[in-house]
């Protein structure tokens, strides 16, 4: 899906209006129309702004992020994979009790 596709779909789902999003976002309503008509794609530190203003991530307001627990379990793999060398003892034992399905409260 193209970004203004996603854009529109968002504002649909929210419930936003043009105006609103503008505001929200700390940007021209007229920019947000462009953005909308496809014609104009903001600058990354736009799309943060949009996508802080819609309470959602950039990579949903992008249509990049995928909601299917494989893919968040993948990403999570990734995380901790890029992690686990600066991870202290004590956080390693809380991510297997969570593993183990004990929360953190349960130990």
């Amino acid at each position: 899906m193209k970004f203004n596709e996603q854009l529109r779909a968002v504002l649909k789902q929210k419930g936003m209006t043009q105006k609103l999003l503008a505001e929200k976002a700390g940007i021209t309503e007229s920019a947000i129309s462009h953005y909308l008509a496809g014609d104009r794609f903001p600058r990354s530190r736009t799309i943060a702004q949009i996508a802080g203003a819609l309470n959602i991530s950039v990579d949903t307001l992008l249509g990049t992020k995928q909601d299917t627990p494989e893919a968040e379990i993948k990403q999570a793999g990734v995380l901790i994979a890029r992690n686990v060398g600066n991870m202290t003892q004590s956080q390693k034992l809380e991510l297997i009790r969570l593993l183990a399905g004990k929360g953190v409260a349960d130990a």
